[in-house]
């Protein structure tokens, strides 16, 4: 027996010692093809097929941009435009040199200037080395360009003096003119009934159009905007359709059009990219609306992230440009208008040296009221563009945090998820039954009166939110986070419900949609509150009244 065990540990060791061997043949096989694959590799690399397969590369990653919720709309954006409007994105770039500085002691000054009024509480040398870690010397240089031509900007402004915020409703008020007013708007988007920004621009449009003649500059999607483009032009004398492609930068096709035009009094610019057409002999006196506070909302988001990790360095980028935009390049112009109080003290903290107006979002309640039915039974409403990303989050906190609670306790319960651009985790939650996601409507009016209550529950982003009104006057109640209601006149328990936690949110639904008589009060004091704040025509008074302090302030 003990032979026997002798042998079979003989054998065993053998087994071990030709099975290491076999292994080191396998591992000096895999170390020679390895060098073998590499050698192919370099070969491939230094190949000119190669770098033709990296430039065919950029291209498509230009064309069809990163893998982000935004991709489905660029897929749609080069089906609609083809590849001429392609090419001439891709040579406009090409062509553009961005500013670039050096990373010098003032530069880093800068940052670290910028940082702390920002009360970011990275270093200027963290936020430099992890910057150039991500993206590399040539793309940080040209943050750092933007982050020192604010920082200078506002430095330089410091002699000027301090200014406060303007409510446009208390400017002083001025005799009516009698003449009509030229009125030019140059728009980004093209103004619609589908959007905030675009209803708000549409609005004052509408209202103005009664006493002034107006004159449109925007950009035009054609399968978008050809449904809308008889609705807008309405209200204008003459419109200017440029292609998004073509839209910056391009103040020679918009002076040519000008040139057979009576001259301009005043000139809107607006949302961000509308500026890159700023141009002084369009008009006599020029302003800029900030839709949103963009440089606020990306702050916000960038809060909710780990400092210098990669999504932080993404939104910092953003943050350096539009701190550019909506401070240097708002300067030049006569007026800046915030559409809320919190965008417009955000503003002044950081520069306090400009004056900001604040004129908030409306309605044309005579238009846009319907005669009152019966709402459907245990339903929600929500509506909003979801390429705005932050109704897109706001959904998905929704589904993901309140959504089950409702259902526990109150299992018929359905939701209508109303505008355009839904995203793919929308589309695939829906199952026409609870869940209704209806994509682009051409009417919103008819979904919110579905509701027995509407909803907000935006956890990011700034500005005005224009849905709000929209289901005040509508006569329906709704429950909205602090930041969907800031800067409201709606009062917390009289005409909606606040609630900033998931649980809280799911309770006060559920407090409303078993309490007919309650929704039906804070439905009317809803629509009390905003017929009396937020009617277009009201607002429309404050707008005008802008227009003569502008001409009063400058006479002085």
């Amino acid at each position: 027996e003990k032979e026997q065990t002798i042998t079979e540990k003989e054998q065993t060791i053998a087994e071990k010692e030709q099975t290491r061997q076999e292994l080191t043949a396998q591992l000096n096989q895999a170390i020679q093809n390895q060098e073998i694959f590499h050698a192919e590799l370099r070969k491939i690399i230094n190949s000119r097929l190669w770098k033709l397969f990296l430039w065919v590369q950029k291209i498509l990653n230009f064309a069809l941009g990163a893998p982000t919720r935004f991709l489905k709309k660029r897929f749609k954006y080069l089906a609609n435009y083809g590849v001429t409007e392609t090419f001439l994105a891709m040579k406009k770039k090409g062509a553009s040199k961005p500013k670039m500085v050096k990373f010098t002691p003032a530069v880093r000054e800068s940052l670290q200037n910028i940082l702390q009024r920002l009360n970011i509480t990275c270093s200027a040398s963290e936020t430099i080395s992890a910057l150039i870690g991500e993206y590399g010397d040539t793309k940080t240089s040209q943050i750092m360009a933007n982050i020192f031509e604010v920082e200078t900007f506002i430095s330089a402004s410091k002699n000027k003096g301090s200014r406060s915020i303007t409510q446009a409703s208390q400017l002083p008020k001025f005799p009516p003119s009698t003449r009509r007013k030229n009125i030019f708007f140059i728009a980004s988007e093209f103004p619609s009934p589908h959007h905030g920004g675009g209803n708000r621009v549409l609005n004052f449009m509408k209202a103005l159009s009664q006493n002034n003649n107006i004159y449109l500059c925007a950009a035009f999607h054609p399968p978008e905007h050809e449904k809308i483009l008889p609705l807008v032009e309405k209200y204008c004398k003459s419109i200017l359709k440029i292609s998004y492609v073509q839209f910056g930068e391009n103040q020679a096709k918009i002076r040519e059009w000008l040139h057979d035009l009576p001259p301009m009094d005043i000139v809107h610019y607006e949302w961000p990219r509308s500026l890159e057409n700023y141009a002084t002999d369009f008009g006599k006196y020029q302003l800029f609306t900030y839709m949103e506070a963009v440089s606020l909302r990306l702050l916000m988001d960038m809060e909710q992230m780990k400092p210098l990790s990669k999504e932080w360095l993404d939104k910092f980028d953003q943050l350096a440009y539009a701190l550019q935009l909506e401070f240097v390049k708002t300067s030049q112009l006569d007026a800046r208008v915030a559409v809320s109080t919190k965008d417009a003290e955000f503003f002044r903290n950081i520069s306090p040296f400009q004056e900001y107006v604040v004129l908030n979002h409306g309605l044309s309640f005579e238009e846009f009221t319907l005669p009152e039915i019966v709402a459907e039974p245990n339903t929600l409403v929500f509506v909003g563009n979801y390429m705005h990303y932050p109704n897109a989050e706001a959904m998905e906190l929704f589904f993901n945090e309140i959504w089950e609670n409702i259902r526990k306790e109150i299992p018929d319960v359905r939701i209508y998820i109303v505008g355009t651009n839904p995203t793919e985790n929308l589309l695939l939650r829906s199952d026409g039954k609870h869940i209704i996601v209806t994509d682009t409507v051409p009417d919103v009016r008819p979904y919110i009166q579905k509701a027995t209550v509407c909803i907000a529950p935006l956890i990011s982003g700034a500005g005005l939110r224009g849905k709000l009104i929209e289901y005040a006057a509508l006569k329906r109640t709704f429950v909205a986070t602090s930041i969907a209601a800031t800067d409201f006149d709606f009062k917390d328990g009289t005409d909606y419900f606040c609630a900033d936690t998931a649980r809280e949110f799911s309770q006060k639904v559920i407090q409303l949609l078993k309490s007919p008589e309650l929704v039906a009060q804070m439905a009317e004091n809803a629509y009390i509150t905003a017929s009396k704040n937020y009617d277009t025509h009201r607002l429309t008074g404050f707008l005008l009244s802008l227009y003569d302090y502008l001409g009063s302030f400058n006479e002085d």
